[in-house]
């Protein structure tokens, strides 16, 4: 009988070697070697973070008659603390017009946190735009502006149909029969209309604009309403008490796809949302919305015990951050402020888009949920998944970069797969469901690390979805409600590393430093790495960045045991 365990434990031991497995990941159901995307899990992004001696507002624009005002915010030394400097908003008159505070009230998030702020309804009775500053002690900051707008009426909602007709008139010589226009066309596409808006900001109509390095072109229309133009190119996606989960998937554009190799393909996410709903007896799809009915009111019945599956069109700016579409007219949904203060964009093809900042003002509680957010960089910066974060979200994922079609809606499909799945031990033994991260590296071991995409006019794109949040979610936990019991999966927070931006821009040849803010408990700077994605475009050395070549990329700082890292974008101009 000894011989006999002797035997059949070495021929273990010889399996475990021949399949390229530690006994853990063997016993796991994973392959160390082949499905351990290390760097597939991201740290959200401090997206309220406040520097010291600046001035910041939660928006740059208002509407005339808003109640709610503008909040005003500073961050004070501890010099000016100890001195007990006076802290004071300023306007273009240099006069004051309101103190900062900081004991929770006139707006303050946290009292006694350093950080001075205040919430001022200033008298304006016609457009214009006015210019602040704060003052801390001797000290006064640099100023910014905030335009204000009059209310939106029936006809300002009119002119983006108007807007969109002009685009559609410059860029129609490039657009093939299905209405696309072909990559090797995109940049005149996107020229024509720049030339466009500029002429519309000379005429009155516009009041700023930009194109940003995604091939959007992002105008403030006179009327307050802030429109987008991107350039259609077909193939990218431009507790034990047991709960109840639903499932919910969401394709604003399902029916504008036509392509004969795409059209399979668009009922992938139903088909993950069933095979969950198929193996916990606890979870049912209940929301299956296409094409018009998704409208960005939806996100606000985003709450508790979810699954949302999500695949459309996605866009980023530097200043938006990641914002998605949705398939619905400007006409039907959102309030003066929303379009204004860029919770709502006016975007091309008539649809409206919501940022970050639309979900920090609607979306609810959504404690114990997964996101899955199929779109084009949709993660590109992190803000907008932080934002979901911030509404106790349990996990995003997302995408760094514009990403093809099929290799999007089948990642969402596989991920979903392997979470319903039973990992097996020696093929029969089955060892338990997966954890999310465990999901994802799976479907990246069927269908690849990223999406392998090169543009022949701008280089790779090579899409990468990522996790923010808690990698270790499991549909099963989720379910029988263990996620606050301990469970072995469950990563001990500690805290974690904050930078001191998020984003920086330089020059080529030029170079800027961005620092480690905060770290977690028991870890030292000599305890991460830095790296740069695209070291063609920028170089680093201790945090140090030097503008290469023109592009973006993105700053990874790591801790060397891989459980905490932060990011930060980078372009180079």
């Amino acid at each position: 009988m000894k011989t006999q365990l002797f035997t059949v434990g070495l021929s273990l031991m010889t399996l475990l070697s021949l399949t390229g497995c530690n006994a853990e990941s063997f016993f796991n159901g994973t392959s160390s070697s082949s499905a351990n995307y290390s760097d597939q899990v991201k740290e959200a992004v401090p997206i309220n973070a406040v520097e010291e001696h600046s001035i910041k507002t939660d928006t740059p624009y208002k509407t005339i008659g808003d109640e709610d005002g503008v909040l005003f915010e500073t961050a004070l030394n501890e010099g000016d603390i100890a001195g007990n400097a006076e802290v004071g908003l300023y306007d273009d008159t240099h006069t004051k017009v309101s103190d900062l505070y900081d004991d929770g009230s006139h707006g303050d998030r946290v009292a006694g946190d350093g950080i001075y702020a205040c919430r001022y309804v200033p008298d304006v009775s016609e457009e214009t735009q006015k210019q602040y500053s704060i003052k801390i002690g001797d000290y006064e900051t640099e100023q910014t502006s905030v335009r204000f707008f009059d209310p939106l009426t029936e006809e300002d909602f009119k002119t983006v149909d108007a807007v969109q007709s002009r685009c559609d008139e410059v860029t129609g010589q490039f657009k093939d029969a299905a209405g696309n226009i072909p990559e090797d066309k995109r940049d005149d596409a996107l020229e024509e209309v720049r030339k466009l808006v500029d002429q519309m900001q000379l005429n009155g109509e516009v009041v700023e604009y930009r194109v940003n390095q995604h091939q959007n072109v992002v105008a403030k229309l006179s009327s307050g309403i802030t429109y987008f133009y991107s350039v259609p190119v077909e193939g990218l996606d431009s507790g034990s008490a047991v709960n109840d989960i639903s499932i919910a998937t969401y394709q604003p554009f399902k029916s504008t796809y036509t392509h004969p190799d795409v059209v399979p393909c668009l009922g992938y996410p139903d088909d993950g949302a069933n095979y969950l709903a198929n193996e916990f007896s606890n979870v049912t799809f209940d929301v299956n919305w296409d094409d018009r009915t998704v409208s960005p009111e939806v996100v606000k019945n985003f709450g508790p015990n979810q699954v949302i599956l999500w695949h459309g069109h996605g866009e980023f700016d530097r200043l938006l951050h990641s914002f998605i579409k949705t398939y619905y007219s400007i006409s039907q949904v959102g309030t003066n402020q929303d379009y204004v203060e860029e919770r709502l964009l006016a975007g091309s093809d008539g649809c409206v888009g919501f940022t970050y900042k639309y979900v920090q003002a609607y979306c609810g509680d959504m404690t114990n949920t997964f996101l899955y957010l199929g779109t084009c960089l949709s993660g590109h910066d992190g803000w907008l998944a932080s934002t979901f974060l911030e509404k106790n979200c349990n996990a995003v994922i997302v995408n760094d970069q514009s990403i093809l079609t099929i290799y999007n809606l089948s990642m969402i499909r596989s991920t979903a797969k392997y979470l319903a799945e039973e990992k097996t031990f020696l093929w029969f033994f089955k060892t338990g469901h997966r954890t999310l991260s465990e999901a994802l590296a799976a479907a990246k071991k069927d269908h690849g690390s990223n999406d392998n995409y090169e543009n022949p006019s701008k280089g790779k794109y090579k899409a990468t979805p990522y996790i923010y949040g808690n990698s270790s979610y499991m549909i099963e936990e989720a379910v029988e409600d263990e996620l606050e019991s301990g469970s072995e999966n469950q990563i001990e927070v500690t805290g974690s590393i904050s930078l001191d931006t998020v984003y920086v821009k330089v020059g080529v040849g030029e170079s800027v430093t961005v620092n480690i803010s905060s770290l977690p408990s028991g870890y030292t700077a000599s305890n991460f790495t830095w790296s740069i994605e695209d070291t063609s475009i920028a170089t680093n050395s201790g945090g140090t960045i030097t503008g290469v070549a023109a592009g973006s990329t993105i700053l990874k700082v790591e801790s060397t045991d891989h459980r905490f890292s932060q990011f930060c974008g980078i372009t180079v101009s």
